[in-house]
């Protein structure tokens, strides 16, 4: 009893800091951790100094002492009462070891008392209890050990969870801004399509403007430098009577060749503009071929070439009659141009399955593959020369297909170079 106070005190710190630290009492209750605390330091500190000083006998100093120990021994069994209250399942072990001490203590007291009767072992009831407070302190640091596994697998469970959430939340935000990319690469691959369309048209342009432009030039200038020449030689007033009727024969082609041109050149004007407007309704097909015949027939006696017609006369057709006019002039013009003197043009109409096929038929020069190509293609021929030198704006041929597209018809070429040439139109009846 003598050294009571240096090796209590260790122990009293040593159960302090442990019941702590196990009770998670930091985490539980701020209180009762500063009041093992303070009881440590009445156990540890206050009673050391009070016998070291002397102030107070030793016997009274120990029996103070005593209920001390029994007060902070106690106070640590509340403690993991009240935890294991809160929750916290390994106080409950803790909780049976310091309860079993008192117990055997309890027991004790009663039996020399004399309150309960004297048992065999009573001498050793103390040392029982002292050895379950170990045993449970053993089990209930194994349960905290199971308790801290328990909890590391669930935090390590949690963070994986996270970690999968952190994934699905990065490959949503990743998929986001490849959807937002692929969209944004669309509208530029739109763009850049758009752009070249525009650059296309843009094109279109410049060749339409440069078309007009060597029209008015070249083609334009041809005829009129023509009908100037002619009138020069008028003005001599001494040319013989028959040259009059020839050059008079020459003027007015002049002058159906230059109407001709400027009527295509206004109509492709037009319809690059503002569109072609379509107007259908039934007509007779003879009375459209016999008026361009007319027109033109002057013109096909100069160069001697005999134009013939074989078309039923009561044979009519459902489209635009001033389309399909303007189709058959062209076409009946430059089977004219591009036929020797003295060949022969013919034009047939018969009607196949619900529907018109017009022929224009020449025993001509006929046309290059390169030539038919860009008709089915609806580019721009190049204007070509007749077989007498007869100049031509390459339009033509491309207004009888746009406007045979636009009344629900086609058009299509048969020839070869040397062999004359067939033009194949289908129109609705």
């Amino acid at each position: 009893w003598e050294n009571i106070f240096i090796w209590s005190n260790l122990i009293a710190i040593f159960i302090g800091l442990f019941g702590i630290h196990y009770l998670r009492l930091v985490h539980y209750s701020t209180f009762l951790k500063k009041w093992i605390i303070f009881m440590v330091f009445i156990l540890a500190f206050f009673f050391p100094i009070l016998n070291y000083l002397k102030f107070i006998d030793f016997i009274f100093l120990v029996k103070a002492y005593l209920p001390t120990v029994t007060l902070f021994h106690f106070s640590l069994f509340l403690c993991g009462l009240y935890v294991y209250y809160k929750g916290y399942k390994p106080a409950r072990f803790y909780t049976i070891a310091w309860g079993s001490l008192f117990l055997s203590i309890g027991i004790f007291f009663l039996i020399i008392h004399e309150l309960l009767p004297f048992l065999l072992y009573a001498d050793y009831i103390i040392y029982l209890g002292f050895t379950a407070e170990m045993a449970f302190f053993g089990l209930a640091l194994g349960d905290r050990y199971n308790h801290i596994k328990k909890e590391s697998e669930e935090i390590h469970k949690k963070h994986l969870v996270l970690i999968e959430k952190q994934k699905e939340i990065l490959e949503q935000k990743v998929q986001e801004r490849t959807e937002v990319l692929l969209l944004l690469n669309e509208e530029l691959e739109q763009k850049n399509k758009d752009l070249d369309l525009r650059g296309k048209e843009l094109q279109e342009v410049n060749r339409a403007k440069d078309k007009i432009f060597a029209i008015i030039s070249h083609d334009l200038r041809s005829p009129i430098a023509a009908l100037n020449s002619f009138l020069e030689i008028f003005s001599l007033k001494n040319i013989p009577p028959d040259k009059t009727l020839e050059y008079i024969d020459k003027l007015k082609n002049s002058i159906r060749n230059l109407q001709m041109t400027l009527d295509n050149l206004l109509q492709w004007a037009a319809g690059q503009l503002k569109g072609i407007k379509v107007e259908k309704q039934t007509f007779n097909i003879l009375g459209v071929s016999e008026s361009c015949r007319l027109l033109l027939q002057d013109i096909a006696n100069t160069k001697g070439i005999q134009i013939q017609q074989e078309i039923p006369s009561d044979l009519e057709a459902l489209a635009d009659p001033e389309h399909i006019r303007l189709v058959l002039r062209n076409l009946l013009s430059n089977a004219i141009k591009f036929t020797e003197p003295g060949g022969t043009v013919s034009i047939q109409a018969v009607k196949v399955e619900g529907s018109i096929q017009l022929s224009v038929k020449d025993t001509g020069l006929g046309m290059s593959e390169e030539l038919i190509a860009n008709f089915t293609q609806n580019k721009l021929i190049q204007s070509q020369f007749g077989t007498q030198r007869e100049s031509g704006t390459g339009l033509g041929l491309h207004l009888c297909k746009e406007f045979i597209e636009l009344n629900g018809g086609e058009i299509r070429i048969k020839s070869k170079p040397g062999q004359g040439t067939k033009f194949i139109i289908k129109i609705p009846a």
